[in-house]
């Protein structure tokens, strides 16, 4: 008797057939498309002086609920080393499969110190890192964030491997913000996770402000949408740790914040930005409110280039970190202004581009700067031009 032939199914992952494997294919479901950080604050915003500074690198205003579009965590082409789940324990008939793309990364975040060079002294070493990996096989977000940002400076360092390290880049980044919103961290912030919070939070940190100024979306208004999604999603996830700062200062962590705490704590004492607070101050279009969000923004601008060393002498953690801090730090109404595009407020935006501009030798920044301004000037009218003059000739733009 002949029997009857069997129809294969043709639905089935790739990776899956060809392992064998009998269970629920995770190669084959697609990642989020988007992932949504809710700390759960209020809608309000109110502004903050460098004297406020109660967190991490600075204290936070109170923030709406940001959302984080990110890029969906496997692609429509069967890429299975960068759509592995590594928080998932290999199938039997893959135990002595390594993953090497993930090794790769595991590696570059040790051995190369330059990833973190616009956080503080603690990110910069390698014992800090090491103490970030050691957290993250606890908490499996910090884990996949500190990878997807070793791949998106990878694809700095080979930009022949660009295309796929930066693919990799947002499928862990994904995953990481997808892992982070699963966890009980909105209903328990204590001694258990609260590092692990601050930590993913400074990665995914850094690398949202990498990405921001590597884009370059052909106009102002692109970039100003980029930057204020920026803006509001750092401010968002810095909240998550704030009401954990008490507990932060009885960790190891303690050191690096109370300098961080201490920089963007200090008063301005420079006058660069001399000339864009008196376009505020003189603006009749600004409400007080405004004014206040602007000269608050300007403050912390003034705070980052007077900390700028006019020659190589040795200073004490990192003079740069302003370049990170600034757009976590400045008041929500002002994200509001940048967003609105009010002339005043990209006029200091002018002054954030100077500030990135004596950051031009990091891989993160290089010709942001320059680039930032030059949309600037492209976009606003002629009769604004004299207020950019300061930034103009910092930049040779």
């Amino acid at each position: 008797m002949l029997r009857r032939r069997h129809k294969k199914s043709r639905g089935g992952c790739l990776e899956c057939k060809r392992r064998h494997v009998k269970r629920e294919c995770g190669y084959a479901t697609p990642g989020p498309s988007s992932a949504r950080l809710s700390p759960g604050v209020s809608s309000h915003g109110r502004s903050t002086s460098p004297g406020d500074a109660q967190m991490l690198d600075a204290n936070i205003s109170q923030a709406a609920t940001p959302s984080l579009a990110v890029t969906p965590a496997c692609s429509s082409s069967p890429q299975p080393t960068s759509c592995s789940n590594i928080s998932d324990p290999p199938a039997p008939a893959a135990e002595g499969v390594l993953n090497m793309a993930h090794m790769e990364l595991v590696i570059h975040l040790i051995t190369d110190h330059r990833l973190f060079t616009l956080s503080d002294h603690v990110g910069e070493l390698r014992h800090g890192v090491e103490y970030a990996l050691r957290k993250g096989l606890e908490a499996p977000y910090l884990l996949h964030q500190l990878l997807a940002f070793s791949a998106r400076h990878l694809a700095f360092v080979h930009p022949e491997r660009a295309g796929s390290l930066k693919h990799l880049a947002d499928t862990l980044q994904t995953r990481a913000v997808s892992l982070f919103n699963m966890s009980d961290w909105s209903q328990r912030v204590d001694r258990s996770n609260c590092v692990e919070i601050l930590l993913f939070s400074v990665a995914l940190g850094h690398h949202l402000l990498a990405d921001m100024l590597a884009k370059r979306p052909g106009g102002l208004e692109g970039f100003v949408a980029h930057c204020t999604q920026c803006m509001d999603t750092q401010r968002g996830i810095y909240t998550v740790a704030k009401s954990a700062w008490p507990l932060l200062l009885e960790t190891d962590l303690a050191p690096s914040l109370n300098w961080s705490k201490g920089f963007t704590s200090r008063r301005p004492k420079g006058d660069d930005c001399d000339g864009v607070l008196d376009l505020v101050d003189r603006s009749p279009s600004l409400t007080e409110d405004d004014k206040q969000a602007c000269r608050t923004a300007i403050n912390y601008l003034q705070v980052g280039l007077d900390a700028i060393p006019l020659d190589q002498e040795a200073t004490e953690g990192n003079p740069y970190q302003m370049l990170f801090s600034w757009t976590m730090l400045v008041p929500q109404e002002f994200t509001r202004l940048v967003a609105d595009r009010r002339p005043e407020a990209i006029v200091v935006l002018a002054y954030y581009a100077m500030l990135l501009y004596h950051g031009r030798f990091m891989w993160q920044v290089q010709d942001a700067g320059a680039y930032i301004m030059g949309l600037i000037v492209d976009y606003l009218p002629p009769e604004w031009h004299p207020w950019l003059e300061h930034p103009r000739e910092w930049i040779s733009c």
